[in-house]
């Protein structure tokens, strides 16, 4: 469902639900009444899953709250001390409902001992796969989390016969991690923890599968996820550029690129919905245009839509348009004056503040310059 939700920044009459109800004949009364009842189904049990902490193991507990880990992130452990499903919290210890943890290994577990310093509960305990039985792997998935990416942290146990083994987070390969020399009083980048960088969730899910390990065990010890940033979904490009499109050699005309941003509940971001940077700036998303020399084939002629040339923008930034509840930027043509393929896609203004989908370049078309 779309549209700007009640109660939040911009405006609400672009919404589908607001015309449906105006299309019904619905009085002012009536349709501030219906509004308040969707939103209300819309905002009851919604959870928000993005920076998480993680302890596995039975003997140690989990580190303390005020404890940040190897990337000042203080907050909730959440202390995992069983295979297969548990449910998860958030930095605050509030439970995060539909967010779970699906773990599969050969056991749970931890060397022998009680609570200590903060980095001994999180490295003492660990899961563990073993590679005398079979088949020796082990896997775990986070679901219901918010799609966007993602900064992993993880943790080798103390536990000189455990290495992480070369694992796969979402595609992305991980590093062998091993504290060989079961280091239980600092942490050192490399040797207790390592982390990756951007990793996409665009599904909702958190993956994670071991690889081959030549020690005989494999596991963790603990993760962070942390460093959220949002992903914002794309719809377009809108008409004229929903497909393909020719210019003869010498055309100046301007393209329209439009489309619509939509956050991770369905609802139209505007200017004023853009995520702050650290700053405390919103910056707009940003038209990229590659050229790769091919030709393809056949192409459309040109677009009666199209604008003229001196409507083109001087910048690569979207605009956003209240009334259309999109955003746009006004292509000129004339710089692309060699012949072959131009691919146009959008990407975030600010990554390290929010992506334009989880591969940050979801709305893409082509257009082509003849020879």
């Amino acid at each position: 469902m779309k549209g700007t939700s009640a109660g939040r920044r911009g405006s609400t009459k672009n919404s589908p639900i607001v015309k449906a109800f105006v299309a019904l004949g619905a009085t002012p009364r009536r349709l501030v009444c219906a509004l308040i009842a969707v939103n209300g189904l819309l905002l009851t049990g919604a959870t928000h899953a993005s920076e998480i902490n993680i302890d596995f193991g039975t003997n140690w507990g989990a580190p303390a709250a005020t404890y940040a880990g190897a990337v000042g992130q203080p907050g909730f452990w959440n202390d995992i001390t069983t295979l297969g499903i548990s449910s998860l919290s958030d930095l605050d210890g509030n439970a995060l409902n539909g967010t779970s943890l699906d773990l599969d290994a050969q056991k749970i577990s931890g060397s022998s001992g009680s609570p200590g310093t903060d980095v001994q509960n999180l490295v003492n305990d660990n899961f563990f796969s073993s590679t005398s039985t079979p088949p020796g792997t082990w896997s775990l998935s986070i679901v219901g989390l918010d799609n966007g990416v993602y900064d992993v942290v993880y943790y080798a146990p103390s536990n000189v016969l455990v290495t992480t083994s070369s694992f796969s987070i979402n595609g992305v390969t991980a590093a062998d991690i091993f504290n060989f020399e079961g280091n239980t009083t600092a942490l050192t980048q490399g040797v207790t923890h390592s982390i990756l960088h951007d990793i996409a969730v665009d599904d909702g899910t958190l993956r994670l599968d071991s690889g081959d390990h030549v020690r005989c065990c494999s596991g963790l010890a603990g993760l962070q996820l942390t460093n959220f940033r949002p992903a914002l979904g794309c719809v377009g490009f809108l008409p004229p550029f929903d497909g393909p499109l020719g210019f003869d050699t010498g055309s100046k005309q301007t393209l329209p690129v439009r489309m619509e941003l939509l956050d991770g509940d369905g609802f139209t971001v505007t200017d004023k919905d853009i995520p702050e940077n650290a700053d405390g700036k919103r910056r707009p998303p940003v038209i990229n245009v590659v050229f790769d020399g091919a030709i393809l084939g056949d192409v459309p002629g040109e677009d009666d839509d199209l604008l003229s040339p001196g409507s083109a923008d001087r910048d690569n930034l979207f605009r956003y348009d209240e009334d259309s509840g999109t955003w746009s930027h006004n292509l000129g043509t004339e710089r692309f004056a060699a012949p072959g393929t131009y691919t146009v896609t959008v990407t975030s203004g600010d990554k390290g503040a929010y992506v334009i989908g989880a591969a940050d370049g979801q709305c893409s078309q082509t257009f082509e310059r003849l020879p």
